[in-house]
């Protein structure tokens, strides 16, 4: 039996981010809505200065808010592979860059937590511990993704390997 995508078709594998991250992500998006309600409410009496001073680091809960509540992460394999961490990053390894695909068991800890996480020579994007797609390139870049089915991701990885081994020896 030929592991899915190996008929050449692009293979995605993605998840959602977890629910209490997107629960989370919603209470800072609802926060941010309660802050501009507060300052137009005194914007009258405390002056523009004071809504843009107010308003400027409620925007980065905002964005962070909307990460935590749209987020998702992926692996799409087609002639390269594609991981990404939506809507903040993504990174597109040709498959000539590749040198090891395997799974691992990730815990969030090693990374120092969930989401988009980059620590010595690694770049993680991380749901919470389970296990995870590991690809690391020929210039020894790890990137390791949690997705929905790591292990068959990685199966049609390597079948792409193999498939572009072959034609470059034909």
């Amino acid at each position: 039996m030929r592991a899915p995508g190996s008929d050449r078709t692009p293979v995605v594998d993605r998840i959602a981010t977890p629910a209490w991250m997107q629960a989370v992500g919603a209470t800072l998006v609802l926060s941010f809505v309660a802050v501009v309600v507060l300052v137009w409410a005194v914007v009258a009496e405390a002056g523009a200065g004071f809504a843009v001073m107010t308003l400027a680091p409620g925007l980065l809960v905002l964005a962070v808010g909307v990460v935590m509540v749209a987020g998702s992460v992926s692996v799409t394999v087609r002639d390269e592979v594609t991981v990404r961490f939506r809507p903040v990053y993504r990174r597109t390894i040709g498959l000539t860059d590749i040198e090891t695909v395997r799974t691992v068991e990730q815990s969030w800890s090693e990374f120092g937590g969930a989401g988009l996480r980059w620590l010595r020579g690694r770049t993680g994007l991380i749901l919470g511990n389970r296990l995870a797609l590991s690809i690391v390139t020929t210039a020894g870049h790890e990137y390791v993704v949690q997705c929905a089915d790591p292990a068959g991701t990685a199966d049609v990885v390597r079948d792409r390997l193999r498939e572009r081994t072959i034609r470059s020896d034909a």
